[in-house]
């Protein structure tokens, strides 16, 4: 529960989302940007995308547990994103 509240708190603001591959920067690019600033901020995203994945191999090998122990359960029921969503909704309605 601790490790979803920080997911929650570190999430973007609910809005529509914007595909950014597709669009064009308002100013233009730095090319100056400092090596370092450079290497840093890829060290970062590295990270956030190592532990993305962790948890996601997590939730899909909790997923598969539960619908070994429980025929009823399918895994496109406990999809993640579906359960982000529904538990969004239901704290919403709490």
């Amino acid at each position: 529960m601790e490790l979803l509240a920080h997911i929650r708190a570190a999430a973007l603001p609910s809005g529509p989302i914007i595909d950014i591959e597709n669009t064009t920067p308002i100013t233009p690019i730095e090319d100056d940007v400092p090596l370092a600033l450079e290497t840093e901020i890829g060290s970062h995203a590295n990270v956030l995308m190592r532990i993305a994945r962790e948890i996601w191999d997590m939730h899909q090998n909790t997923a598969i547990a539960i619908c070994s122990m429980h025929e009823d359960v399918l895994i496109p029921k406990l999809d993640l994103e579906v359960l982000v969503r529904t538990c969004d909704r239901n704290l919403a309605l709490a």
